[in-house]
């Protein structure tokens, strides 16, 4: 761990009087304002106790937001009408679990209305599934959260460059995989113009359908190669589950390859493949040499030989509609041959679907 964690102002929830202070916080809101709901965050950011001790505390936690329900139901029966209660969680059931999250519990007892599932690492269809699961037969409903990725090749950010065809890719899957709606975090159409049809267009599968698309596969900060080398950041619980950056090394047998798992929502043998006007995978490779060979694969079936990188180290493979599927897809990658004037390790730093339509 790092001498100065990101956490160390965090609030123990396992305290009596922190529960109280942020409980006074939201009853003196809805005192004062006639708002029509809240949204308790939770992953901005998820340390709520003290580390290793997430899982046996969560009680407090739990009871904390059952208060909270209590309390604004009472509210509600003044105004004559519901105060929704939205939480944003994980994008998986193993890191709330690890974060203190006991989502089971809130949901069978009625202690919120929306649940937010994501950050800036991507929930997987199996992930939205298990929490619809959770929800069934309530009224609760199922959002996830459309953030920027932390890596995409291009380097084109929230904060700089248009990246509308990355969040069309995973706004495309979470409809694809069972999410009730979309959410955002960290968007600024005011400062960022080509935000603004793009709130209409995540909210509406139908217009997603021929959209440009870049269906990433999941990157954090964290890594070889990335921006830490260690999980500083108190959403190292979700982020443990990210596929990449990783290094390639050295693997005896031919067979074994790292896998990256990397979802496409788009049925590209469908009624819209006439408009497919290219499909590629892109790959990014780090600290190339001439001679470095990598072998690559697609859902199990090899590709050709390794092109020659462009600037960046990017890898460019062109696809066929037949080489993918409607979900979860599989890039392999193996390390075959190092160059003589090699000093580095290579990094694999990121994988990406392409669909450009006409």
């Amino acid at each position: 761990m790092p001498s100065k964690p990101a956490f160390v102002t965090s609030l123990n929830f396992a305290v009596p009087e922190v529960r109280e202070l942020k409980l006074r916080t939201i009853e003196e809101i809805f005192d004062k304002y006639d708002f029509d709901g809240i949204e308790l965050d939770l992953m901005r950011y998820p340390r709520f106790f003290r580390a290793f001790l997430e899982y046996r505390n969560a009680v407090f936690l739990t009871d904390f937001l059952r208060t909270v329900r209590q309390r604004l139901d009472e509210q509600a029966q003044q105004r004559g009408r519901p105060i929704k209660i939205a939480v944003r969680v994980d994008e998986n059931l193993v890191a709330c679990r690890l974060d203190g999250f006991d989502v089971g519990t809130w949901i069978n007892q009625g202690l919120l209305d929306i649940l937010i599932v994501g950050d800036y690492a991507f929930p997987g269809g199996d992930d939205i599934q298990e929490f619809k699961d959770l929800a069934q037969g309530t009224p609760v409903q199922v959002y996830a959260c459309v953030a920027h990725p932390d890596k995409i090749i291009g380097g084109s950010t929230f904060l700089s460059g248009d990246a509308s065809a990355v969040l069309h890719g995973l706004a495309a899957n979470y409809w694809e995989q069972g999410a009730d709606g979309m959410y955002t975090f960290n968007w600024f159409p005011h400062k960022q113009p080509f935000q603004i049809p793009l709130l209409k267009e995540i909210g509406d599968p139908q217009l997603l359908t021929t959209k440009d698309k870049v269906f990433p596969a999941d990157c954090s900060e964290f890594g070889p190669g990335a921006k830490y080398g260690h999980p500083g950041n108190p959403r190292f619980h979700n982020w443990m589950f990210v596929s990449l950056p990783i290094t390639l090394r050295e693997v005896w047998n031919a067979n074994s390859f790292t896998v990256i798992p990397l979802d496409v929502a788009d049925d590209l043998g469908g009624p819209s493949a006439e408009k497919v006007k290219s499909l590629r995978l892109w790959v990014q490779l780090k600290n190339l040499v001439s001679g470095d060979v990598v072998d690559f694969q697609i859902n199990g079936r090899p590709l050709a030989r390794m092109p020659e990188p462009e600037e960046g180290g990017l890898i460019q493979f062109t696809l066929r509609p037949e080489q993918l599927k409607v979900g979860r897809n599989e890039v392999g990658a193996r390390l075959n041959t190092r160059g003589a004037q090699a000093e580095k390790d290579i990094i694999l730093a990121a994988v990406e679907i392409h669909v450009d339509y006409e």
